[in-house]
């Protein structure tokens, strides 16, 4: 799969990628900080990873949108919002983050330095929207997401570092706002008919649970049976082996909307 290029995701030497990193925030993703040569920017080596592959799901359901809106929920370091507004031109992005830290061992996350980071990243293109705070559990209340051009949203390594009311909030916010025809994106490791492969994502699944017993992997079909309430279809399940994650790709096809149980 194609990946950009871009200064700001694929550093060209070891000291533009430099973090001070020294309490392994990273979860086990490799390093995570904030980088030496610009203090203001949060650098995750994992969104450099994973970057390209989402871009290429991403192009295939949305390039040929003429326009529209696009909410990022858990946008993180700005890094992912970058790549895709600069690969779809047309569309226009609203990244958001959450002021909270999914480590209960790393430092508390600033949330107007979250934001600035992200700020960071996109104040030089035009086609991204002023960075905001947002608590995804809540997102059917919350006036973001609050418009009729808004045509997708994406979540990327969110639903299982936070409870599962993260989850139920934003799949509720998708089906209230979106309109028919939108889409949701869904990426991280996930559980598929109850097992979770790979030694890397079931020592995750184990970590997840011990900083947090609400943490933890989602199941695939779970996922999109409690998605089905809100008048969402599972249209495709993109498998990246070479991280073992997966992209749920959701269209919504009605407009049902089922009260949340908690």
């Amino acid at each position: 799969m194609a990946s950009l290029k871009s200064s700001d995701l694929s550093a060209s030497s070891n000291e533009e990628i430099r973090v001070k990193n020294p309490d392994d925030k990273g979860m086990g993703h490799g390093s995570m900080g904030w980088l030496e040569k610009d203090p203001r920017k949060f650098f995750s080596a994992a969104a450099t990873r994973n970057v390209g592959g989402i871009q290429e799901v991403l192009r295939k359901y949305l390039a040929d949108e003429p326009s529209g809106t696009v909410l990022e929920i858990g946008s993180g370091s700005g890094q992912h919002v970058t790549a895709f507004a600069q690969m779809l031109p047309q569309l226009q992005f609203l990244p958001t983050e959450y002021p909270g830290h999914p480590n209960p061992r790393a430092d508390p996350q600033d949330a107007e330095r979250i934001i600035e980071s992200i700020h960071t990243y996109t104040a030089d293109i035009s086609n991204i929207l002023k960075p905001q705070l947002l608590d995804a559990s809540a997102l059917v209340e919350s006036d973001i997401g609050q418009d009729p051009s808004l045509l997708a949203m994406i979540a990327i390594n969110v639903i299982h570092i936070s409870p599962p009311s993260v989850m139920e909030g934003i799949i509720a916010g998708a089906g209230a706002k979106l309109k028919v025809g939108g889409r949701i994106f869904l990426y991280g490791p996930f559980a598929v008919a109850g097992k979770i492969e790979g030694d890397g994502n079931i020592a995750f699944q184990e970590k997840l649970k011990e900083l947090n017993p609400e943490f933890g992997l989602r199941d695939t079909s779970v996922v999109a049976s409690f998605a089905s309430n809100y008048g969402l279809k599972l249209v495709e399940d993109v498998y990246f082996s070479e991280s073992n994650n997966h992209m749920l790709c959701f269209e919504k096809i009605s407009d049902a909307a089922h009260n949340l149980h908690h």
